[in-house]
């Protein structure tokens, strides 16, 4: 024994099973690696349907990413659903119908280039709130993670016996939080989103800027403003500081607000069921100008929101988004 608790017979015997273990781990790492290099039918990615920015992947072609999506076997770390955008349907409408937030549907569909949302186009839609992020590699993910403060979901690690089966993408969900890498196109409305204020905290987009049937005539007219569904008595604030120009009866527009900001911005909020400010105050984000109702031509309580900057309209969408 020489003072060892077992004898150097059982420690050969030992190291004996040892080699047999590691041999037999070898050969079946090795066939589990020539199995899905020959049988495993991975996820290719063509260079030109994607960008990168700051190193992660963002891709531009939309009918590649929803097949990838669409045929994706592993788990993305939450379930996804499928919707082609019918006519006038805004992302909104989408986002609100399933529970989750625009820039959520932003982080899904990286493609996305523009607020204003194209007929019949496919879009994917997770069921929670979050960031979808396709990964080159399971070092993409921990990467967001430390960028996002929260730890990822979802299959994106390759396994041992995918050495020479590799995927060219995975994905990974990191729940509760916003996109922070995106496409130019969103990364400048983000820029501008965050110097405005949506007018009321918890409303929903009702009608969009632009042409629409008139809810009164059925006729095509073009509308001038963002209609913000609510209960009559919300909260109204403006989007921005800035002094109140006009507080009062308008036809069409019922009770309505007008506020003139910097750099010779306007925004009217009409429709009120009551007036909080009067002309000349000065207001900030987080005063209250007015109350949300159903005065005027209005077909139910909603604050009809308009933008313009040295007498051209613009889409309200990309200030309160």
């Amino acid at each position: 024994m020489n003072g060892l608790p077992i004898s150097y017979y059982n420690l050969r015997r030992a190291f004996f099973f040892f080699k047999i273990l590691f041999v037999l781990s070898f050969f079946v790492v090795a066939g589990g690696n020539i199995y899905n290099a020959v049988f495993k039918k991975t996820i290719e990615v063509s260079e030109s349907g994607h960008i990168l920015k700051d190193g992660f992947v963002l891709f531009t072609d939309r009918k590649e990413y929803i097949k990838i999506l669409k045929n994706y076997k592993y788990d993305a770390g939450t379930k996804i659903k499928f919707h082609v955008m019918g006519k006038g349907e805004s992302y909104w409408d989408v986002a609100v119908r399933n529970g989750i937030t625009v820039e959520t549907l932003i982080a899904a569909n990286p493609f996305i280039t523009s607020l204003l949302a194209e007929e019949n186009i496919e879009i994917a839609i997770p069921e929670k709130n979050g960031v979808l992020l396709p990964c080159d590699d399971f070092l993409d993910a921990y990467r967001m993670k430390k960028l996002l403060s929260v730890r990822p979901n979802g299959n994106f690690k390759h396994s041992i016996f995918e050495l020479f089966a590799l995927d060219d993408i995975r994905f990974a969900f990191y729940e509760g939080v916003r996109p922070i890498i995106v496409n130019n196109y969103i990364e400048g409305l983000y820029g501008i989103k965050q110097s405005f204020n949506k007018p009321v905290d918890k409303g929903n987009f009702g009608s969009m800027f632009g042409m629409r049937s008139d809810p009164f005539t059925g006729m095509m007219a073009f509308h001038q403003g963002l209609d913000i569904t609510g209960s009559i008595g919300m909260e109204i604030h403006p989007i921005n500081e800035g002094i109140v120009s006009f507080a009062g009866w308008r036809d069409g527009l019922g009770l309505a607000v007008i506020v003139m900001h910097k750099e010779g911005y306007i925004s009217t909020y009409a429709h009120c069921s009551q007036l909080i400010s009067k002309p000349g105050d000065h207001v900030t984000k987080k005063d209250v100008i007015a109350l949300l109702g159903n005065t005027g031509r209005s077909t139910g309580p909603h604050v009809h929101v308009e933008i313009e900057r040295h007498g051209k309209l613009y889409n309200p969408l990309y200030f309160i988004w």
